[in-house]
């Protein structure tokens, strides 16, 4: 259908009028202008800084570019690994902009018991502090030390070393400035009996760490394993980051 441009003191059919509410509101949503209110992109708002709508229902939200709010997650990056390794580096931060960051670890090691270490902007020196709480098998053990030279990421505790372990992390930064920093980590630790072909859950960690630096920017996240090329074929790390 298209749109009718009314002249003034001209006579009007009702149907052109009954057309262009059709144009307008029948299809689409789509953002007009001009005169002949011809589609248009990128130059027209809903809302303003100053006038917002309240709530948007919707099915599916697609948006192009950045959402501009701090009560959202953006994911900063996902880095899997295709080949071997003893450490993983993500750079290009700023834990001063970037306040939060959150990590999930999929941590696949080879054939040793080892950890995977964070370093954050890769300082190895002893200011990080812990405390721990751990379960291995049905043993309760809890930690804690002042003197750490880095954050256990992830662990792989295993009984048995014939086969790879699958272990899992989730972990949550305080990253600005001007307080000491802290990480809180959720951790499980298992592996696949091969034997009976039946997976084993071997141990679970809860612990949060402080980096006692107050001053230094968090630029990058530096990820390495206690014991050389044990970050497997299949490991996975994703990023998100929250103002």
């Amino acid at each position: 259908m298209a749109f009718t441009i009314f002249a003034a003191h001209t006579m009007s059919d009702a149907n052109e009028l009954v057309d262009n509410f059709y144009y307008c509101f029948k299809s689409d949503r789509l953002p007009r202008e001009n005169a002949n209110l011809e589609t248009t992109t990128g130059s027209l708002d809903i809302g303003s800084a100053t006038y917002r709508w309240n709530n948007i229902y919707c099915t599916t939200l697609n948006v192009s570019g950045n959402l501009n709010t701090n009560s959202l997650w953006n994911l900063e990056g996902r880095i899997e690994i295709t080949s071997t390794s003893s450490s993983i580096t993500i750079s290009g931060l700023n834990g001063d902009i970037q306040k939060k960051y959150y990590i999930d670890i999929l941590f696949k090691d080879i054939s040793a018991s080892t950890t995977l270490n964070l370093f954050l902007s890769g300082d190895s020196s002893a200011s990080y502090g812990y405390q721990k709480i751990s379960v291995q098998n049905t043993t309760r053990t809890s930690t804690r030390d002042v003197s750490e030279t880095y954050i256990t990421a992830c662990n792989s505790t295993r009984i048995a070393t014939t086969t790879a372990t699958r272990n899992f992390s989730r972990i949550l930064i305080y990253a600005e400035t001007g307080f000491e920093r802290t990480a809180m980590i959720n951790e499980l630790n298992s592996y696949e009996n091969r034997t009976t072909g039946a997976p084993y859950l071997n141990c679970f960690n809860f612990s949060n760490y402080v980096w006692s630096n107050t001053s230094s920017t968090i630029t990058s996240l530096v990820f390495e394993s206690s014991v050389a090329n044990q970050i497997g074929t299949g490991t996975v790390i994703l990023l998100w980051s929250k103002k």
